[in-house]
């Protein structure tokens, strides 16, 4: 099978679509395709009509763990929306959902694993709402890693966000483009709120987590089992060795080696860059190498670049003046 996570649809709000109340297949999905005949064997939609942008394109993980003394062979994802989803990979079946961030969108899941959204994020017109997680989502580009050493999923990830959302009528015009968010470059109408935004009731970890975290997240157990500062949501990303080292480049322009079993650094480096690119590891002339990209190109003063070490175990240990 082909494992494919879908976006949003476009404009955000489902009543500026026609599509109030409808679950349109198949928006902000995981799908399962044969690729011998383009079937589309199992899908999973983990936010039906999506309002605000909690697209699931981000990374799916294949793994095979033990869930109630069972062997399973399981799909993960660190979701947009701030839940951690489980489903087999066989045959689709929902095993959980975890909120990992703070969010309001929803109060949880059915039995089926369809997601209990919440009356109040529907927002019109004349009534925003205050939505959790923001735009850019709990978690998002940046690459995550599971070891089946520990076993642990290791997911860079924002901690509270929030975006205020209204509904913005337009006149779709031929040969004017829609813009990501939904929104038409031009040919807005006038908004009239005449309401204070609602803010939903919040489940998950605290609102008091602000900023990017690098998380260690148990998929059997369902529970946090160490958390540090630093990543995020976009950029930047993880992969975790055989050695239990979790190497972590983040958006500051750093790359830091922690240990898998409880987020001790071991090592990190400053490259000065920004726009960091996922780590990856490979072998050459007998010596084990981390590489990455970094800069961001254009007029910046970042420029693109591709930075490799060399594992030889030399490296000093960090010090204050490496932070």
């Amino acid at each position: 099978l082909i494992y494919v996570g879908t976006g949003n649809g476009v404009p955000w709000p489902q009543i500026l679509r026609g599509q109030d109340g409808y679950d349109n297949l198949y928006v902000s999905s995981i799908l399962a395709v044969n690729p011998d005949n383009g079937e589309l064997k199992w899908h999973y939609q983990a936010v039906p009509g999506d309002s605000w942008d909690i697209d699931t394109v981000q990374q799916l993980i294949l793994a095979d763990i033990e869930i109630g003394g069972r062997p399973r062979k399981v799909l993960m994802q660190a979701s947009k929306g701030g839940f951690f989803y489980v489903l087999d990979r066989i045959t689709g079946e929902f095993l959980s959902a975890t909120p990992f961030a703070p969010l309001n969108w929803a109060s949880g899941h059915d039995a089926a694993g369809r997601p209990r959204i919440n009356r109040e994020p529907y927002y019109t017109t004349t009534q925003p709402a205050v939505i959790s997680p923001a735009s850019g989502g709990a978690a998002n580009w940046a690459p995550k890693a599971y070891s089946p050493n520990t076993p642990l999923v290791y997911m860079p990830v924002s901690g509270f966000s929030s975006r205020t959302y209204v509904a913005i009528p337009f006149d779709l015009t031929a040969g004017r483009s829609i813009q990501n968010n939904g929104t038409p470059r031009g040919g807005r109408m006038p908004v009239q709120v005449t309401s204070a935004p609602v803010t939903p009731p919040y489940i998950g970890p605290p609102r008091s987590l602000t900023g990017g975290y690098l998380v260690a997240f148990d998929p059997v157990t369902r529970t946090e089992r160490w958390r540090v500062d630093g990543g995020g949501g976009s950029g930047g990303g993880v992969l975790v060795t055989a050695s239990n080292l979790v190497f972590q480049t983040i958006n500051d322009g750093r790359l830091r080696a922690l240990s898998a079993e409880d987020g001790t650094m071991v090592w990190e480096v400053q490259t000065g860059q920004r726009g960091m690119g996922p780590p990856i590891t490979y072998q050459l002339d007998g010596q084990q190498r981390i590489s990455f990209l970094g800069g961001v190109g254009g007029a910046s003063d970042f420029r693109p670049m591709v930075y490799t070490f060399v594992l030889d175990g030399k490296a000093p240990m960090p010090t204050a003046t490496s932070q």
